[in-house]
C-alpha cells in the first residue's frame, strides 16, 4: 500500500515535524521524543489516507506539499515547483517563536482501481473523494481522542490540531485573495482540505466545525465523551443551516 517514494516522504516528514514541535526548546532529550511523537502522528495520518481509499476502492498516493502554478492561465507556472511542504511550516514556527507549529504538508492523489469496479462505477464519485481525503485528518481525529482518554492532553492536542490543518481549504483562501484584488494571480496548491470543499461543500462544512469543536473543547478539558457528542451535534447542526441558506439562495432543496 506504501510505496517507497512514499516511505523516503514519511521519515523526511518525521523528522520535520519533530523539529517543529520542539524547536523554541530544542535538545537531544526534547527532539528524540518529539520523533516519537511524530512518527505516530504522521503514521497514523497517512493510514487514514492509504484505508479509506482501499474502503472506497481507490488509490491514494502522498506527496509532499508543492506549489507549481501562480495563476489560472496556462503560462502561469514555476519552472520548479515551490516546495511549501518545507518552506510554510519553517517560515510560521520561526516568525511566530515556536507558538504556531504547522504539521500539515502532505497533499494526497486520489485515483479509482479496478476492484472499484465491483461494487461502483470506475469513474471517481465526488463525495468518496472528499471522504478519502478527509482520512489523514479522521484518523488523526481519532488518535486525538484516544490519547486525549489515556491522558496524553498535549499529545492529543498535536494531532486535534494537524486534522484542522489538513482541512483548511488553502486553494480556495487563495482564490478568493485574488478576486478581492482583481488579479487573476493566486497559488494553485493541490491540498487535502481543498479536494474535499470542492467535491463535497457539505461535507466538509460538517467535518470542518465537528473538528474545530473537538479542538477546541479538548483545550478546555472537558469530558471525551460529551466532546464527541456536542462536536458532532454541532458540525449537523451547523451543516443543515449553512446549505439550508445556500439552497434557498439558488432555488434549489435537499
Amino acid at each position: 500500500m506504501i510505496n517507497k517514494k512514499e516511505i523516503s516522504y514519511i521519515i523526511i516528514a518525521v523528522f520535520l515535524i519533530a523539529l517543529i514541535m520542539v524547536l523554541e526548546k530544542l535538545s537531544l532529550k526534547n527532539y528524540l521524543w518529539a520523533l516519537l511523537m511524530a512518527a505516530v502522528m504522521i503514521l497514523f495520518h497517512v493510514a487514514g489516507y492509504k484505508i479509506l481509499a482501499w474502503r472506497f476502492g481507490s488509490k491514494a498516493e502522498i506527496k509532499f506539499w508543492e506549489v507549481s502554478r501562480f495563476g489560472f492561465r496556462p503560462q502561469y507556472t514555476f519552472r520548479t515547483p515551490v516546495p511549501l511542504w518545507l518552506l510554510f511550516p519553517l517560515f510560521l514556527v520561526i516568525i511566530s517563536s515556536g507558538v504556531i507549529k504547522w504539521f500539515s504538508i502532505f497533499s494526497v492523489n486520489i485515483k479509482g482501481t479496478a476492484r472499484r469496479a465491483k461494487y461502483r462505477w470506475m469513474r471517481e464519485k465526488e463525495i468518496d473523494t472528499a471522504v478519502v481525503a478527509s482520512g489523514g485528518a479522521l484518523f488523526s481525529l481519532i488518535l486525538a481522542t484516544i490519547s486525549y482518554s489515556l491522558g496524553f492532553r498535549e499529545f492529543a492536542l498535536y494531532n486535534g490540531w494537524f486534522a484542522v490543518l489538513t482541512i483548511l481549504p488553502l486553494g480556495v483562501i487563495g482564490i478568493l485573495l485574488a478576486t478581492l484584488v482583481r488579479s487573476d494571480t493566486v497559488l494553485m496548491g493541490d491540498y487535502p482540505g481543498t479536494k474535499i470543499f470542492f467535491n463535497s461543500l457539505m461535507y466538509f462544512t460538517f467535518f470542518l466545525v465537528m473538528t474545530i469543536a473537538m479542538l477546541i473543547m479538548m483545550y478546555l478539558k472537558l469530558n471525551i465523551i460529551l466532546i464527541i457528542i456536542a462536536a458532532i451535534l454541532l458540525g449537523f447542526v451547523i451543516m443543515v443551516s449553512f446549505m439550508d441558506k445556500i439552497m434557498k439562495g439558488t432555488g434549489y432543496y435537499w
